[in-house]
């Protein structure tokens, strides 16, 4: 039965994945502003990171998008003392990948649709903010680098910031592992964890359970049969002793 039950999961999944993972050009020019505006509003207030610190999100220009390997966001950092300027090309996909990924698991798991509703809501807040941690990492890493210096950091402190950098965004495993965590934690509760334990007992068919039940009623009538038979046999047995005694009277 848990068989069946991944079975029924995994044929599930793989077309939503498919869905929300392969067409990312029809829905980039929908994900891509929405995710412009809330990384502007987020991150892009002047002087957020050191005093002169600029920052905006922008489209990558038309004409340079063919030269970019499917970059389309430019990040411009700058400095407002010295005019220094600094870009980063970055992928709006990267940061939809997660949240399709996840809105895949939600929508494949057979749960009811109000679990899996709140599921979907708090789980695109949690990844919302994956994403902007993962820009402030990358942010405080560029500002506190000698070109712009709009931030002075220990250098153990850079140095710590470089390696969630490298984990967050250079190695696609976290896109891949905070989506399940969160699936399992805001998916799945107690019960259905008692429920796998349980195992396949208590998942038999009917047939199964009409087998345990006849073969329960053919124990009782077994006992109750040596029941009876004992019982007359003690009656047999004392029957002669009374008479004897009603004889000697």
């Amino acid at each position: 039965m848990r068989g069946r039950a991944i079975a029924g999961f995994l044929v599930k999944l793989v077309p939503l994945l498919v869905l929300f993972l392969g067409p990312y050009p029809i829905i980039e020019p929908v994900f891509r502003p929405a995710y412009l505006l809330a990384t502007e509003i987020c991150l892009g207030t002047p002087d957020t990171f050191g005093k002169g610190s600029t920052l905006r999100f922008e489209k990558v220009p038309p004409e340079h998008a063919q030269n970019v390997s499917g970059r389309d966001v430019v990040l411009r950092l700058g400095n407002r003392t010295t005019g220094r300027q600094k870009e980063i090309l970055l992928k709006s996909r990267h940061a939809w990948q997660p949240l399709g990924f996840y809105f895949a698991l939600v929508l494949a798991t057979g749960t009811s649709l109000r679990r899996r509703g709140w599921a979907l809501v708090l789980g695109a807040l949690a990844l919302f903010l994956f994403t902007m941690i993962k820009l402030t990492v990358l942010v405080l890493v560029a500002f506190s680098a000698r070109g712009l210096g709009t931030l002075e950091l220990a250098p153990w402190i850079r140095q710590g910031l470089v390696l969630v950098e490298d984990i967050l965004i250079g190695a696609t495993t976290p896109t891949l592992i905070f989506p399940l965590l969160l699936w399992g934690l805001l998916l799945f509760c107690r019960s259905d964890l008692a429920v796998l334990r349980r195992g396949e007992n208590q998942h038999q068919p009917p047939s199964d359970r009409g087998d345990e039940s006849s073969s329960s009623l053919q124990s009782s009538s077994a006992s109750d049969s040596l029941h009876s038979s004992a019982s007359s046999s003690t009656d047999q047995a004392g029957s002669p002793s009374g008479g004897g005694r009603d004889q000697t009277g």
